[in-house]
């Protein structure tokens, strides 16, 4: 028997969890997964190409790979310095993120667009 919001396993007899008080269940389901939990946001490009930012996009959505996208200026790039630290921040353009379990396939597509340009 398990209890169901804290995961514990109890012995044979026991009905009800006694830190929650709640009612125990036969088996615990685990949560899907719902892509939150898989790493951290690492930043995978950064430039002014319209085009080639524009073709990221598609090609990380196209692998069902999870993305952030932002425009950056000088201005936001003096609000926020920390956000996505670069080495070498454009006056303008686009960052794109990925979580830091995609980011070897993310670079394998980077590195495609780079190669059909």
């Amino acid at each position: 028997m398990y209890c169901p919001l804290g995961k514990a396993e109890y012995r044979a007899g026991f009905t009800r969890c006694s830190d929650r008080d709640v009612d125990l269940v036969d088996a615990v389901t685990p949560k899907p997964d719902d892509g939150l939990s898989r790493g951290n946001l690492l930043l995978l490009w950064t430039g002014d190409g319209l085009s080639l930012h524009a073709s990221i996009l598609e090609g990380l959505k196209a692998a069902g790979i999870p993305y952030f996208d932002r425009p950056v200026a000088t201005y936001s790039r003096s609000a926020f310095p920390k956000r996505f630290p670069a080495p070498v921040a454009p006056p303008f353009g686009f960052e794109v993120a990925v979580l830091s379990s995609d980011l070897k396939m993310a670079n394998a597509i980077l590195q495609k667009l780079g190669d059909d340009t």
